[in-house]
Protein backbone atom coordinates (compact mmCIF):
# COMPACT_ATOMS: atom_id res chain seq x y z
CA UNK A 1 0.00 0.00 0.00
CA UNK A 2 2.52 2.67 0.99
CA UNK A 3 4.83 2.10 -1.96
CA UNK A 4 1.95 2.10 -4.42
CA UNK A 5 0.65 5.45 -3.17
CA UNK A 6 4.18 6.86 -3.10
CA UNK A 7 4.62 5.84 -6.74
CA UNK A 8 1.27 7.41 -7.69
CA UNK A 9 2.20 10.64 -5.90
CA UNK A 10 5.57 10.80 -7.67
CA UNK A 11 3.95 10.18 -11.07
CA UNK A 12 1.37 12.85 -10.29
CA UNK A 13 4.08 15.31 -9.25
CA UNK A 14 6.09 14.65 -12.41
CA UNK A 15 3.08 15.21 -14.68
CA UNK A 16 2.05 18.25 -12.66
CA UNK A 17 5.54 19.80 -12.95
CA UNK A 18 5.71 19.02 -16.66
CA UNK A 19 2.33 20.63 -17.17
CA UNK A 20 3.17 23.66 -14.99
CA UNK A 21 6.52 24.08 -16.72
CA UNK A 22 4.82 24.19 -20.11
CA UNK A 23 2.36 26.81 -18.85
CA UNK A 24 5.10 29.13 -17.65
CA UNK A 25 7.40 28.80 -20.67
CA UNK A 26 7.67 31.84 -22.87
CA UNK A 27 5.81 31.16 -26.08
CA UNK A 28 7.57 33.68 -28.30
CA UNK A 29 9.52 36.85 -27.97
CA UNK A 30 7.32 39.87 -28.13
CA UNK A 31 8.06 43.33 -29.43
CA UNK A 32 8.80 45.83 -26.72
CA UNK A 33 6.04 48.31 -26.09
CA UNK A 34 6.50 51.83 -27.41
CA UNK A 35 4.64 53.23 -24.43
CA UNK A 36 6.96 54.65 -21.85
CA UNK A 37 6.28 53.62 -18.27
CA UNK A 38 4.93 56.33 -16.01
CA UNK A 39 6.15 56.75 -12.48
CA UNK A 40 3.49 57.26 -9.86
CA UNK A 41 5.29 58.73 -6.89
CA UNK A 42 2.13 59.13 -4.81
CA UNK A 43 1.67 55.35 -4.61
CA UNK A 44 4.95 54.60 -2.84
CA UNK A 45 3.42 54.09 0.58
CA UNK A 46 0.31 52.21 -0.49
CA UNK A 47 -0.70 48.77 0.69
CA UNK A 48 0.93 46.06 -1.38
CA UNK A 49 -1.01 43.21 -2.90
CA UNK A 50 -0.10 40.04 -1.05
CA UNK A 51 -2.17 37.07 -2.31
CA UNK A 52 -1.92 34.72 0.68
CA UNK A 53 -5.50 33.45 0.48
CA UNK A 54 -5.44 32.06 -3.03
CA UNK A 55 -7.31 28.82 -3.59
CA UNK A 56 -4.95 25.92 -4.18
CA UNK A 57 -4.71 24.70 -7.77
CA UNK A 58 -6.73 21.58 -8.56
CA UNK A 59 -3.54 19.63 -9.32
CA UNK A 60 -2.21 20.45 -5.86
CA UNK A 61 -5.48 19.35 -4.26
CA UNK A 62 -5.50 16.12 -6.28
CA UNK A 63 -2.02 15.25 -5.08
CA UNK A 64 -2.63 16.32 -1.49
CA UNK A 65 -6.10 14.86 -0.94
CA UNK A 66 -4.99 11.41 -2.04
CA UNK A 67 -4.03 10.96 1.61
CA UNK A 68 -6.27 13.36 3.49
CA UNK A 69 -4.63 13.00 6.95
CA UNK A 70 -1.24 13.75 5.39
CA UNK A 71 -2.72 16.79 3.63
CA UNK A 72 -4.02 18.14 6.92
CA UNK A 73 -0.67 17.70 8.69
CA UNK A 74 1.51 18.98 5.85
CA UNK A 75 -0.89 21.90 5.34
CA UNK A 76 -0.44 22.96 8.96
CA UNK A 77 3.35 22.64 8.77
CA UNK A 78 3.67 24.45 5.40
CA UNK A 79 0.49 26.54 4.95
CA UNK A 80 1.75 28.49 1.92
CA UNK A 81 2.93 25.50 -0.09
CA UNK A 82 0.00 25.78 -2.52
CA UNK A 83 1.01 29.26 -3.73
CA UNK A 84 2.73 28.57 -7.03
CA UNK A 85 4.65 31.02 -9.19
CA UNK A 86 6.78 30.67 -12.32
CA UNK A 87 9.84 30.73 -10.05
CA UNK A 88 8.37 28.21 -7.55
CA UNK A 89 6.48 25.44 -9.34
CA UNK A 90 6.33 23.27 -6.20
CA UNK A 91 7.50 23.14 -2.60
CA UNK A 92 9.90 20.22 -2.10
CA UNK A 93 9.83 20.57 1.71
CA UNK A 94 6.03 20.31 1.71
CA UNK A 95 6.15 17.33 -0.64
CA UNK A 96 8.70 15.57 1.58
CA UNK A 97 6.62 16.16 4.72
CA UNK A 98 3.47 15.06 2.91
CA UNK A 99 5.04 11.87 1.63
CA UNK A 100 6.57 10.92 5.00
CA UNK A 101 3.20 11.30 6.73
CA UNK A 102 1.42 9.65 3.80
CA UNK A 103 3.77 6.68 3.92
CA UNK A 104 3.03 6.24 7.63
CA UNK A 105 -0.73 6.49 7.11
CA UNK A 106 -0.73 3.94 4.29
CA UNK A 107 1.57 1.64 6.28
CA UNK A 108 -0.91 1.64 9.18
CA UNK A 109 -3.84 1.10 6.79
CA UNK A 110 -1.94 -1.78 5.16
CA UNK A 111 -1.24 -3.38 8.55
CA UNK A 112 -4.92 -3.05 9.51
CA UNK A 113 -5.94 -4.59 6.18
CA UNK A 114 -3.47 -7.47 6.55
CA UNK A 115 -4.55 -8.16 10.14
CA UNK A 116 -8.17 -8.48 9.03
CA UNK A 117 -9.44 -5.67 11.25
CA UNK A 118 -10.44 -3.72 8.14
CA UNK A 119 -12.18 -5.81 5.51
CA UNK A 120 -11.99 -3.41 2.60
CA UNK A 121 -8.89 -4.65 0.83
CA UNK A 122 -10.55 -4.64 -2.59
CA UNK A 123 -11.88 -1.12 -2.08
CA UNK A 124 -8.44 0.15 -1.08
CA UNK A 125 -6.90 -1.53 -4.11
CA UNK A 126 -9.58 0.07 -6.29
CA UNK A 127 -8.85 3.45 -4.66
CA UNK A 128 -5.16 3.05 -5.54
CA UNK A 129 -6.10 2.14 -9.13
CA UNK A 130 -8.40 5.17 -9.41
CA UNK A 131 -5.65 7.44 -8.07
CA UNK A 132 -3.28 5.97 -10.66
CA UNK A 133 -5.87 6.71 -13.36
CA UNK A 134 -6.17 10.30 -12.15
CA UNK A 135 -2.38 10.61 -12.20
CA UNK A 136 -2.14 9.37 -15.77
CA UNK A 137 -4.95 11.66 -16.94
CA UNK A 138 -3.77 14.68 -14.94
CA UNK A 139 -2.98 16.77 -18.02
CA UNK A 140 -6.54 16.36 -19.33
CA UNK A 141 -8.64 19.43 -18.61
CA UNK A 142 -11.03 18.98 -15.67
CA UNK A 143 -9.68 15.66 -14.37
CA UNK A 144 -7.99 17.27 -11.38
CA UNK A 145 -11.19 19.18 -10.48
CA UNK A 146 -13.21 15.97 -10.41
CA UNK A 147 -10.44 13.81 -8.97
CA UNK A 148 -9.75 15.67 -5.75
CA UNK A 149 -13.46 15.76 -4.94
CA UNK A 150 -13.74 11.99 -5.43
CA UNK A 151 -10.70 11.45 -3.23
CA UNK A 152 -12.17 13.58 -0.43
CA UNK A 153 -15.47 11.67 -0.67
CA UNK A 154 -13.56 8.39 -0.51
CA UNK A 155 -11.75 9.56 2.64
CA UNK A 156 -15.04 10.64 4.21
CA UNK A 157 -16.50 7.20 3.47
CA UNK A 158 -13.36 5.57 4.90
CA UNK A 159 -13.72 7.71 8.04
CA UNK A 160 -17.35 6.64 8.50
CA UNK A 161 -16.32 3.02 7.99
CA UNK A 162 -13.53 3.36 10.57
CA UNK A 163 -15.96 4.87 13.09
CA UNK A 164 -18.43 2.01 12.55
CA UNK A 165 -15.67 -0.59 12.94
CA UNK A 166 -14.45 1.13 16.10
CA UNK A 167 -17.95 1.27 17.58
CA UNK A 168 -18.58 -2.41 16.75
CA UNK A 169 -15.30 -3.35 18.39
CA UNK A 170 -16.08 -1.27 21.50
CA UNK A 171 -19.60 -2.70 21.78
CA UNK A 172 -18.37 -6.30 21.46
CA UNK A 173 -15.70 -5.69 24.11
CA UNK A 174 -18.28 -4.12 26.44
CA UNK A 175 -20.69 -7.01 25.84
CA UNK A 176 -17.93 -9.57 26.54
CA UNK A 177 -17.01 -7.80 29.78
CA UNK A 178 -20.66 -7.68 30.85
CA UNK A 179 -21.19 -11.39 30.17
CA UNK A 180 -17.92 -12.21 31.99
CA UNK A 181 -19.03 -10.15 35.00
CA UNK A 182 -22.50 -11.77 35.04
CA UNK A 183 -21.11 -15.31 35.12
Amino acid sequence: MPFGHLAVDCIMLAIWLWHAHSLYQRKADYLPSRIEPVLFFQEGGSVTFDPRFIDPPAEFLLLASGTLPAMLISGVVRPEAHILTPAKLWDPVWFSIHEIVSFGVWFVVGVLLDSGLLRITRLMTAYLAVRFGFAVLLAVHGVAQIGWRIEVLAWLAFGVYAIVVGLRWALTKARLRRTAADS
